[in-house]
């Protein structure tokens, strides 16, 4: 026996040649620096296992023949005990894109060993960790091309290791990036973009790059195929892009999850640089930006069925082109911010006239086709509507911006039943005159209405034909005016107010209830401030009583 141990392993004494009648006794010893031996206790059998007890240690084994026919005993050779470390290789292409993986080796089989992984780039002479790089593998990114890459591997204690024990590869690369004659770039986002800049460096200034796209469906709404081109100048290793494919109206679009090809062509532009090169043009990084094509909503009169449908799409239609099955009589855009108001000419009623106030002699239907679409006021939009029948999927706007939607539907007497439930209107400040003298409206569902900073919901309900005004479920705000929100309205019999409502705040309710001949309601223990001016709160209302506050005139 000689040489060195590996902590953790066995050692065996083989005697070759031993004569019969010998009887042989063994005994482990550790050697001192000195040359002097340390028995070791209970080794006292031919094999002997080491522990970390012996780490870096040398031990030997005396060897004696206890019958007395042979020399008195034998020393064998001394072995020094030594603690393994492990190796580790990499395989895998250094490539971008790649996957490298990092394969230990350099300890005994038929153990189980626990590694911890740390890979590393070299970046300007230092060996840094990179984030999140921690397990067996790693896949190259764009950050990795130019440079090296290696693994740094840790084994903790083991039969073979005391404490950890660490391995550092040789170091991979330089990574390189796959070849740039033809790429593919898939939209991974869940909204379709454009290719807003392309641009390259390290790249011979006099050099033009071309990339033409491969064919691509470009727009959601048909299935027109098409190129974009973009072109590339690089004037002293700057680069600049412009871009030829598509137009100002239909960019070239990437939808949700498609790809788009570019066949890369790289001219030499400066004559000097042709008659002198000798190497290929090289092009270290080409960097694409890419940016989310913004959704406008826009909304269709068509004439085909007097229908006014609400969109947000990507792309705009024109006039006189069918869209979703309809002729495209009018088109209307720039709603969600802007709300030019026309005021009404009745001398008796004052109201406001909406956005689409144009076609309210026409139209018998509205529909929100798209969720998504976000107005800031409504006030009016569909005033005067008086041939409107159907108003569907309101509940598909997002009124978190909207503060008024105050005669909403005024004077929309051909509308008969409405579902506006679960609106949530964070800011909604005015919901007055919303159903004013749509005098044939039997329901309305306005289920959970969130609206807390509401103060005015004067006219809201009048001269409607709905029967029971349910509104317990509500989240309202401080109410200051309430004018004739309930007023004139021979067919209501029932108002149920959120159980948290307070009239507290209300300052002027006049004609609150008038004219409501068969609503039973008892005031008399609402809250409302005393100088509330209430002049006709129960007008021909004989089942309505006063609230006790106030002195019955």
């Amino acid at each position: 026996m000689n040489g060195n141990l590996p902590l953790g392993g066995t050692v065996t004494i083989s005697i070759a040649n031993k004569p019969s009648k010998a009887k042989l006794a063994y005994q482990w010893y550790t050697v001192e620096s000195n040359g002097a031996y340390t028995a070791i206790q209970n080794a006292t059998s031919a094999s002997f296992k080491t522990t970390a007890a012996y780490k870096d240690k040398k031990i030997v084994c005396r060897v004696t023949d206890t019958s007395g026919h042979f020399a008195s005993h034998y020393d064998a050779a001394q072995i020094t005990v030594k603690q393994l470390s492990p190796a580790v290789s990499l395989s895998g292409s250094a490539t971008y894109g790649q996957k490298l993986t990092a394969v230990p080796s350099g300890l005994p089989t038929g153990q189980t060993y626990a590694y911890t992984y740390k890979w590393q780039r070299l970046t300007e002479n230092t060996w840094n960790d990179i984030s999140g790089a921690s397990t067996n593998a790693y896949t190259l990114t764009g950050d990795d091309v130019g440079h090296q890459v290696r693994v740094v591997v840790t084994t903790a204690t083991s039969p073979y290791i005391i404490g950890t024990s660490t391995a550092t590869s040789d170091a991979k690369g330089r990574i390189t990036a796959p070849d740039a004659s033809a790429w593919k770039i898939q939209n991974l986002s869940p909204t379709p973009v454009t290719i807003n800049t392309i641009s390259a460096n390290d790249t011979t200034a006099g050099a033009t790059i071309t990339a033409t796209s491969e064919p691509t469906t470009l727009y959601e709404d048909d299935t027109n195929n098409g190129q974009g081109n973009y072109k590339i100048t690089i004037d002293e290793k700057n680069a600049t892009a412009t871009t030829t494919g598509g137009t100002d109206d239909h960019p070239v679009q990437i939808q949700p999850n498609a790809s788009i090809g570019f066949n890369w062509n790289i001219n030499i532009s400066n004559d000097t640089i042709h008659s002198v090169s000798s190497e290929p043009i090289s092009i270290s990084t080409i960097s694409i930006g890419f940016k989310p094509i913004e959704k406008t909503a826009f909304a269709i009169y068509s004439e085909d069925d007097n229908s006014l449908d609400l969109y947000k799409r990507l792309n705009l239609p024109i006039e006189g082109d069918t869209f979703n099955g309809k002729t495209v009589t009018n088109i209307y855009t720039d709603f969600e911010e802007d709300n030019p108001i026309v005021d009404s000419s009745d001398t008796e009623h004052h109201y406001k006239k909406g956005y689409f106030h144009d076609v309210e002699d026409e139209a018998i239907s509205i529909s929100i086709i798209d969720d998504g679409i976000s107005p800031t006021d409504i006030s009016g939009w569909f005033a005067c509507f008086k041939k409107l029948k159907n108003v569907n999927n309101l509940q598909k706007f997002d009124m978190s911006r909207c503060i008024s939607v105050s005669y909403l539907f005024v004077f929309d007497s051909s509308l008969e039943r409405i579902d506006l439930s679960n609106w949530n209107c964070p800011v909604l400040t005015e919901i007055g005159g919303m159903f004013e003298q749509c005098t044939s409206l039997k329901v309305v569902n306005l289920d959970n209405l969130y609206a807390p900073k509401t103060t005015t919901m004067w006219f809201i309900f009048y001269n409607t034909r709905i029967p029971i005004i349910d509104m317990s479920s509500w989240t309202i705000g401080n109410v200051v005016v309430m004018n004739s929100a309930f007023a004139s309205n021979s067919y209501l019999t029932s108002i149920k107010f959120p159980s948290d409502f307070s009239f507290k705040t209300v300052l002027f309710a006049t004609a609150l209830f008038a004219k409501c001949p068969s609503l039973a309601l008892d005031c008399s223990d609402y809250d409302f401030p005393a100088n509330t001016k209430h002049d006709d709160f129960n007008l021909d209302s004989p089942n309505v009583t006063l609230p006790s506050i106030w002195e019955i005139k």
